[in-house]
C-alpha cells in the first residue's frame, strides 16, 4: 500500500502492550487504535489503513522476529499415498506386475545354480570317468550339455516373459495414474481460493508443476518393479553364494556396508544438486513465460537484455546443476565398478587358498570316510560363490538409479498432494451455502470490517470500515493506490473474507452463508486489466453465462454485446462475431478488449456489476446501464473518471 504524502504521527504504545499477548480482534476496541484510524481517516477515509511496521508488529498473530521455515524441502510423500490413485483394477494389475517381476528377480540366482551344476559336473574327469566309462563319456557330456542349454534357455524365456509383462504393466499403471493426478491438480488448483495463490508463484507455478509430476510418473511407473525385481535378484544371489561357501561370502560381504555407504551419500548429494536444478529451471520457465506475456512492454523499455540475462543466469545454474547430478552418477557408477574389482581380486586370492586347504590329504581322507566327496572346497564352488557375491553388490548398485528416482518423485509430489489434499476456505465447487430464491435485492453492507492479505500481515488494509450500499444506487469508490479499493470487489467475488467483521446481503444473509458459485452467478465484474480468452469473440463473450445455465444464443450475445457498445467494431473483423481471436490472430486495441470483457459480464444479466477501473481505455458511455441492473460499483483512481 502506498504511503501519504505526509507523515503520520506514530501511536503511543503503552509499556505492558510489549509484554502481553492480545488478540488482535480485541485490540481494535481499543482507544488506542481509535486514535490512530482518526488520523489516518484524514489521509485515506476509505480504508483507514496504514503501512507502520512498528505498530502493526503488535497485531500479528505469531512472532513478528520469527523467519518462516519452507517444512517442505526435507518432507517426503509416502510411496503408497502415490498410489493411493490407483483404480482397483490397476491395483490388481499392479500385484500381478509384482510377481511376474519376482520370477525376473530369481532368474539370475537359478542361472547362478545351474553353473554351479555345470562347473562342478565337467570340472573332475576323473570323477566322470569312474561313473560312466571311458566309452560313454562323450555322449554323457554331450547330454548334460543340451540339458544345461535347455535349462538356460527356459530360464531365459521365464525372464523374457516376466520381465516383459511385469515393466508392461507397471509403465501402464503408472501412465494411467499420473495423467489422473494431473487431472485432478488441474481441478484443485482451478478451486483454491486466492490465499493459495498468494501464496504460490503463478508464473513459475506451471513449469514447476510440470516438472514435479514428470518425476511422478516416473516414481509410480516401471522404476518401482525394476528396483523390486533387482532387489530379488540380489537377495537371491546372496543366499546361493551363502549355501556354496559360507566363509567366503562373508568375508566379501564386507563390502556391502561400505557401498550401501556410498551410495546412500551419493544419491542424497544428487536429490539435493537436482532439486536446485529443478527450482532454478521453474523460475527461468517463469521469466519466459512473464517476459513472453509483456513482450511489447519489454520491447518498449528496451529490458530484453535484462530478462535474457535473467533467463541465461538461472539456465546456467540449472545446467550446473545437471552436469554435476550427472558427474556425481558417473562417479557412483566408478566407485562400485572400483569396488567390484578390489572384492574380485580378494575374493579370487582368498578362494585359491580355500581350494588348496580343502584339497589335503587330511580334508581328502575325512571326505573318503564319511562319503560326501562334495564336503571340500572346490573351484565351482569358489567360483560361483564370488559370482553370486558379486552379482548381490551389482544388483544392489542397480537399485540405486531407481530408488533415486522414486525418492526424488516423493519429494516433488509434497507440493502436488498438498494442492490435492487441499480444501479451500472458500471453495467455489461446494454445494454447500444457501441459494436465495428469487435473486438478491442488491443492498450491500459492510460493518466493522478489519483485514490483512494473508502474505502481509503487517500491512492491514481495513480498520473498522463500514459501507452501506443500497439497490439501485451507482457507487463510485475512489482512492489512491493500495487504499483498498479493489480489494472490496474481491470481498464481493469471495475471493478473500475479512478477517474481523461482515458482509451482509439485503440485511439479512450474510456473504460468508452463501453458496459461492451461486453468489458469484449474480455478480458481474470486469477487472482492470482485461483477459480475452483463445477463441471467438462470441464464444468469449458467451463464457459470461453461468457454466450450469444453458448456452446463450447468438442473439443474446450480440444484445450483450450492442449494450457494451462493441457490436459495431466486432462487425468489422474479418469474420465477425465468429473471428478467432489468440494473441496474435486479430489485432485488438485496449478498448475493444475492455468491451468484450463488459459484455461478457452483461449476458449474465448480473444483479451487481462492478468496474474496476473498467472504463479507463474507451469512451463513458455506458450510463445507461445501471437501468438494468440493481447495482452498479465503478472503482477508481480519480474522482473526473466517475463523472
Amino acid at each position: 500500500m502506498e504511503q501519504p504524502s505526509s507523515p503520520l504521527p506514530k501511536p503511543k504504545i503503552p509499556a505492558d502492550l510489549h509484554a502481553s499477548k492480545l488478540d488482535p480482534t480485541k485490540l481494535l476496541k481499543s482507544s488506542i487504535l481509535a486514535d490512530y484510524n482518526e488520523v489516518r481517516a484524514e489521509a485515506l477515509p476509505l480504508t483507514k489503513a496504514a503501512n507502520h511496521d512498528s505498530f502493526m508488529k503488535y497485531f500479528r498473530f505469531a512472532n513478528p522476529d520469527e523467519s518462516p521455515v519452507d517444512n517442505n524441502q526435507s518432507a517426503k510423500v509416502s510411496l503408497w499415498k502415490l498410489l493411493s490413485y490407483s483404480t482397483w483394477n490397476e491395483r490388481w494389475l499392479m500385484i500381478l506386475g509384482i510377481f511376474m517381476a519376482t520370477f525376473t528377480g530369481l532368474g539370475i540366482p537359478a542361472w547362478l545354480v545351474l553353473l554351479a551344476q555345470s562347473l562342478d559336473t565337467f570340472s573332475n574327469l576323473a570323477a566322470l570317468i569312474q561313473r560312466v566309462g571311458s566309452e560313454g563319456l562323450m555322449s554323457y557330456i554331450n547330454q548334460e550339455l543340451m540339458n544345461l542349454c535347455i535349462a538356460f534357455a527356459v530360464v531365459g524365456l521365464i525372464c523374457l516373459v516376466t520381465g516383459t509383462i511385469s515393466v508392461s504393466i507397471w509403465t501402464y499403471t503408472g501412465e494411467k495414474q499420473a495423467l489422473r493426478i494431473q487431472n485432478q491438480f488441474v481441478r484443485s488448483s482451478l478451486n483454491q481460493d486466492a490465499a493459495w495463490f498468494d501464496a504460490n508463484d503463478r508464473e513459475a507455478l506451471p513449469t514447476k508443476m510440470g516438472t514435479a509430476l514428470v518425476h511422478i510418473n516416473n516414481a509410480i511407473g516401471r522404476q518401482v518393479v525394476d528396483v523390486y525385481s533387482n532387489a530379488i535378484s540380489a537377495i537371491g544371489c546372496l543366499i546361493v553364494a551363502l549355501l556354496l561357501n559360507t566363509a567366503l561370502s562373508l568375508i566379501m560381504l564386507c563390502v556391502v556396508p561400505v557401498a550401501i555407504i556410498i551410495m546412500a551419500l551419493f544419491n542424497w548429494c544428487i536429490r539435493r544438486v537436482k532439486k536446485r536444478g529443478n527450482a532454478e529451471l521453474a523460475a527461468a520457465g517463469g521469466i519466459a513465460t512473464e517476459t513472453l506475456s509483456g513482450i511489447k512492454t519489454v520491447a518498449s523499455l528496451c529490458a530484453q537484455p535484462y530478462f535474457r540475462d535473467a533467463y541465461q543466469g538461472h539456465i546456467d545454474v540449472s545446467a550446473k546443476s545437471s552436469v554435476k547430478a550427472a558427474f556425481l552418477s558417473s562417479l557412483l557408477a566408478g566407485i562400485t565398478g572400483a569396488l567390484f574389482y578390489i572384492t574380485y581380486t580378494f575374493a579370487f586370492y582368498i578362494g585359491t587358498e580355500q581350494v588348496v586347504t580343502g584339497a589335503g590329504w587330511k580334508i581328502i581322507i575325512q571326505c573318503f570316510i564319511s562319503g560326501e566327496p562334495q564336503c571340500r572346497v572346490t573351484g565351482a564352488s569358489v567360483m560361483c560363490c564370488i559370482y553370486g557375491v558379486i552379482l548381490c553388490v551389482t544388483f544392489f548398485g542397480l537399485m540405486g538409479p531407481g530408488l533415486s528416482c522414486i525418492n526424488l518423485g516423493r519429494s516433488a509430489a509434497v507440493d502436488v498432494f498438498n494442492t490435492l489434499g487441499r480444501t479451500p476456505v472458500i471453495d467455489p465447487s461446494s454445494t454447500k451455502g444457501l441459494k436465495i430464491e428469487g435473486g438478491v435485492e442488491g443492498k450491500l453492507t459492510f460493518k466493522k470490517l478489519f483485514f490483512f492479505y494473508p502474505n502481509s500481515p503487517q500491512r492491514p488494509i481495513f480498520y473498522d470500515f463500514n459501507l452501506t450500499i443500497e439497490p439501485g444506487q451507482s457507487v463510485a469508490l475512489v482512492g489512491p493506490s493500495g487504499s483498498g479499493k479493489s480489494t472490496i470487489a474481491r470481498f464481493l467475488l469471495r475471493f478473500y473474507d475479512p478477517n474481523d467483521g461482515e458482509i451482509l446481503i439485503d440485511d439479512k444473509y450474510p456473504l460468508t452463508a452463501l453458496n459461492v458459485s451461486w453468489w458469484r452467478s449474480q455478480i458481474g465484474y470486469v477487472a482492470q486489466d482485461p483477459i480475452i480468452f483463445p477463441g471467438t469473440v462470441a464464444e468469449n463473450i458467451a463464457m459470461g453465462k453461468p457454466a450450469d445455465g444453458t448456452p446463450p444464443t447468438r442473439e443474446e450475445v450480440e444484445e450483450a454485446a450492442k449494450m457494451a457498445c462493441a457490436h459495431d467494431f466486432i462487425l468489422a473483423l474479418p469474420n465477425g462475431y465468429d473471428t478467432y481471436y489468440g494473441g496474435s490472430s486479430v489485432q485488438l486495441s485496449g478498448g475493444q478488449m475492455q468491451r468484450i470483457s463488459i459484455a461478457r459480464a452483461l449476458i449474465r444479466n448480473p444483479k451487481i456489476l462492478i468496474l474496476d477501473e473498467a472504463t479507463c481505455k474507451c469512451t463513458l458511455i455506458f450510463l445507461s446501464w445501471h437501468l438494468y441492473l440493481y447495482l452498479l460499483i465503478y472503482i477508481s483512481h480519480t474522482p473526473h473518471s466517475c463523472t
